[in-house]
């Protein structure tokens, strides 16, 4: 796994982790925003990685337990064992929710959004994982018609980001990533930590996610986003996202 480094290195960590076959890149407005006041870092996933300018660097996906364990690992080399801010966006989120689940880096806050942190059946979870490659399968071959048909700026983001993060490990990715992230369920998280779990109204398969987190942690805090669809938030309001941030410091 590559990691990414930007900011001030002397005030608080903030960590922010993509989602599937999304780039350390996707966050770039939001690294803009806070890296005056926060040291802001960001993995590149193993089987989606980029290297700073952007080009991919091959390597595959495991788990969401391994993923979580290779961030722990350089928290705990390079800053102390703490995090002032874990954000996840969807794989991201259910890897931030691991790494606070593990409970070996002292995290303040920890913002899920919509990451998926209930497990499938056995059947169900055999089926989505082949649905979703699927799904990638076809990103690679109809890309150029899906931008044509797909006119906003939410779609065209997220088709950059599988451009980029492709070339890496192409649909295996979606394979290993989903049958990974359908059989992760969070089972507790630590005491005190600041927990929040964030889903758009379009997304009608993560208010059951949402009830979950708050069974697991009754002090978690439930924010729905109006009209929003899956990371349509941050590709599209990326102020939001990092005003959200620098408001709880």
């Amino acid at each position: 796994m590559l990691i990414h480094e930007f900011g001030n290195m002397e005030a608080p960590v903030v960590v922010l982790i993509p989602g599937t076959y999304a780039s350390w890149q996707i966050f770039s407005r939001v690294i803009d925003l806070l890296k005056t006041r926060f040291r802001i870092v960001v993995p590149a996933l193993d089987g989606q990685q980029t290297d700073l300018n952007g080009k991919p660097v091959p390597n595959e996906f495991t788990t969401v337990d391994d993923e979580a364990r290779q961030i722990e690992e350089y928290l705990l080399a390079h800053a102390y064992g703490k995090a002032d801010t874990v954000y996840g966006i969807s794989l991201g989120g259910s890897i931030g929710a691991r790494l606070a689940e593990r409970n070996k880096v002292q995290i303040r806050r920890l913002v899920m959004d919509a990451a998926p942190i209930t497990s499938f059946s056995g059947a169900m979870r055999v089926f989505s994982q082949y649905y979703q490659a699927l799904n990638v399968w076809c990103c690679c071959h109809f890309g150029k018609l899906y931008r044509k048909i797909f006119r906003s700026h939410y779609f065209h983001v997220l088709f950059d980001e599988f451009d980029r993060t492709f070339p890496c490990d192409g649909s295996r990715t979606a394979i290993r990533v989903f049958r990974s992230v359908f059989s992760y369920r969070l089972q507790s998280l630590p005491e005190g930590i600041k927990a929040e779990f964030w889903h758009g109204s379009k997304e009608l398969l993560f208010p059951p996610q949402a009830r979950h987190a708050v069974a697991v942690y009754p002090a978690t805090k439930v924010t729905v986003f109006p009209k929003m669809n899956h990371a349509q938030l941050l590709t599209d309001h990326p102020e939001e996202i990092a005003g959200r941030i620098e408001q709880d410091r």
